[in-house]
């Protein structure tokens, strides 16, 4: 067993690399006690010092709400009980794609949409994009804020701020699982935000990052709610700068 760990793992005796062998679910819950939720502050890469919610990968011979329970308890040291499941993140299609062909993807030109934008730092670089429908945007509000649904009109800053933290949160969840594939550190950088029609967001990306960012990585978001007539769903862009490119394609073996 690693030290650290409360699972057995194969180890390679000869350069001590862990091996995991479990499913690719990250699984978690959202503590609350007093009308106050319990957060972890992260000791490690990436996000090191931020804040965050108790969560983990499920393991092997466990159902998600087991490994929602045992991340919590490993995590922040806190045993609770699970009452409704908050949300699912789906990804029902992910896309590589030229960065002229995303448009086609995210929406009409005229569409407002909710733009989280990030850069990717260490040892690939990049950005990263998070767009949400404004729709699905102001449901996110709703929910966040714990607002009556079709409540949010306006994107104030306390809206703006859970916005950017949704982000923040996708967009590391797929870091991770890149840096996991990878075996490299990937470190996102604050967020910003941006909500513009979709063809003003995309043209300003693509004027100050296309030129050498041809290809795209575009991942399908969707969060499955309790209530089957609310719909969220999004896309998180990736654009790696050439050489990072290059060293995806090579992990993944396209030319």
């Amino acid at each position: 067993m690693p030290p650290g760990d409360s699972l057995p793992r194969w180890v390679c005796d000869a350069c001590g690399e862990i091996h995991y062998q479990n499913p690719k679910l990250v699984v978690g819950c959202v503590p609350e006690w007093d009308g106050r939720l319990l957060l972890c502050r992260r000791a490690i890469e990436p996000r090191y010092g931020y804040w965050t919610l108790p969560a983990g990968f499920m393991e092997n011979d466990e159902t998600a709400g087991q490994g929602a329970l045992r991340e919590t308890l490993e995590e922040a040291g806190a045993r609770v009980e699970l009452a409704a499941p908050f949300s699912m993140i789906s990804v029902p299609q992910v896309n590589i794609a030229r960065i002229e062909e995303v448009p086609e993807a995210l929406g009409k030109p005229d569409d407002v949409i909710a733009a989280v934008l990030m850069h990717m730092m260490g040892d690939l670089t990049g950005r990263t994009l998070v767009v949400f429908p404004e729709p699905s945007a102001r449901t996110l509000c709703d929910i966040l804020l714990r607002k009556s649904f079709g409540t949010t009109t306006a994107f104030g800053a306390m809206e703006q701020s859970g916005l950017k933290e949704v982000g923040n949160i996708l967009s590391s969840a797929y870091l991770n699982a890149l840096s996991d594939f990878m075996g490299m550190m990937l470190v996102p950088s604050v967020p910003s935000l941006a909500i513009d029609l979709c063809g003003a967001v995309l043209t300003s990306t693509y004027m100050n990052f296309g030129y050498d960012r041809d290809f795209v990585f575009c991942v399908e978001t969707e969060f499955i709610l309790d209530d089957p007539t609310l719909q969220i769903r999004g896309h998180f862009l990736l654009l790696p700068d050439l050489a990072s490119l290059r060293a995806i394609f090579d992990a993944i073996r396209l030319t």
